[in-house]
């Protein structure tokens, strides 16, 4: 009898089921900034980073509020949270982009959008950054692994605060 390794278990659900979790989520930063995570990285409240229970690290989510329909697209890099009925801490900029900094706890949908490597679960998606320039919306990409595109976002941020990573068909 083979026994299947727990991350192929939830990989196959997220593409056979898309919308994997629903749940409580809230945000962690001024204390919890600078130190260390379950990923090895120091924790950086200003990227678009969460916790999650059970995920791989490196598993990147895609969280969509259910209140306001905004959403965020975040890297596991941390284990919790560790409140009952929470499903996942979000950093403070994926608080911020969902307007949840200031309730401080949301109703959520969670996607699984990529495998432990950042490479979207759908051969055909890839992640693209928006960012607006003086007349409409521009898409950087695609990149094939989330932090290349990452790397992107962080760097547009300065003179693009509204940049956001968006997963779609790779064109």
């Amino acid at each position: 009898m083979s026994r299947t390794d727990s991350r192929e278990v939830w990989f196959r659900r997220a593409k056979e089921n898309g919308e994997l979790l629903a749940g409580m989520a809230t945000w962690y930063g001024g204390k919890a900034h600078g130190g260390p995570t379950a990923s090895g990285l120091d924790y950086d409240m200003f990227t678009f980073t969460a916790a999650h229970r059970t995920l791989p690290i490196g598993t990147v989510v895609k969280v969509t509020d259910q209140d306001n329909g905004k959403s965020v697209i975040v890297c596991i890099t941390d284990r919790g949270p560790y409140w009952r009925g929470r499903i996942i801490d979000l950093s403070y900029a994926a608080a911020l982009q969902l307007d949840l900094s200031n309730r401080g706890v949301g109703r959520v949908n969670l996607n699984v959008i990529s495998d432990e490597h950042g490479t979207p679960l759908n051969a055909d998606e890839a992640f693209y950054v928006r960012y607006s320039n003086a007349r409409d919306s521009e898409m950087a990409g695609p990149f094939r692994a989330f932090a290349d595109a990452a790397v992107l976002h962080e760097a547009l941020r300065q003179a693009h605060p509204e940049a956001e990573v968006v997963i779609g068909e790779n064109k």
